[in-house]
């Protein structure tokens, strides 16, 4: 090989592998980030007899973590503490509703019917999902994220009655799943560093109350032995405000 094609060789590869490295820096294989987003949730049952009645505002924090496979497809994860979880329900037909948990009265464990119950939940959240984005237009990049969520309960309270918040969590599940959806866009502010914005729903999947050893009262007002046996799911919105790095 000549002098002039070693040359012409060593400026080829400079050249690709300069190209390698531009298309490099447009992303990253791993992105970390944080989040503080406000919350809205609501309850739903599959019981005519117990009904929606009223939202609840809450917020969750964490840590964002994405791997990428490509640089627009990447598996989205994190962790989340849940705060101000879950939302108020209309019990028509009362009863031992409060079997298990430690309430400051035990008369507390029966409700009347057409009874108001505010169910406030603290919980970890572990969200995993596979996010697709766009290309970078100007310094916006939009995105789309469809995650299962996992929500493992740490705290749960519910105000009805007296309107005190009674310690409920032996009769709310520990463990539950959601799926959802989102969508937001990304914008660059220096490098890898983006200000991350977005909407997400989720739709609750798994009953959120235990329902052991409930039972309801007959028309009459005297305790029957049919448990409350309802599906009651927690739906809700995010608003992402976030920082990815």
């Amino acid at each position: 090989m000549t002098i002039r094609q070693l040359v012409l060789s060593a400026c080829l590869l400079f050249c690709v592998c300069a190209s390698y490295g531009q298309e490099e820096d447009k992303w990253t294989k791993l992105r970390l980030g944080y989040h503080l987003s406000p919350a809205l949730s609501w309850m739903t049952t599959d019981n005519d007899s117990i009904q929606s009645n009223g939202v609840k505002w809450g917020f969750k924090m964490g840590l964002i973590a994405e791997r990428y496979f490509d640089k627009n497809y990447a598996v989205a994860s994190g962790v989340n503490m849940v705060f101000g979880y879950g939302g108020t329900l209309n019990h028509a037909r009362g009863g031992l509703i409060f079997p298990d948990s430690k309430l400051d009265d035990d008369t507390l464990r029966y409700i009347p019917n057409n009874t108001d119950v505010s169910y406030s939940l603290q919980v970890i959240e572990i969200p995993i999902g596979i996010k697709l984005r766009s290309d970078e237009i100007g310094y916006i990049r939009y995105y789309l994220n469809m995650p299962l969520l996992f929500h493992f309960r740490t705290k749960a309270l519910g105000t009805y009655l007296s309107q005190n918040k009674e310690n409920i969590a032996r009769d709310v599940s520990f463990m539950n799943v959601s799926w959802g959806f989102g969508g937001g866009f990304e914008y660059s502010i220096a490098n890898y560093t983006a200000l991350n914005l977005g909407v997400y729903f989720h739709n609750g999947l798994v009953d959120t109350t235990a329902d052991r050893d409930t039972r309801l009262y007959d028309t009459n007002g005297n305790i029957t032995d049919n448990q409350e046996n309802s599906k009651a799911i927690i739906n809700g919105l995010t608003f992402r405000v976030g920082m990815l790095f």
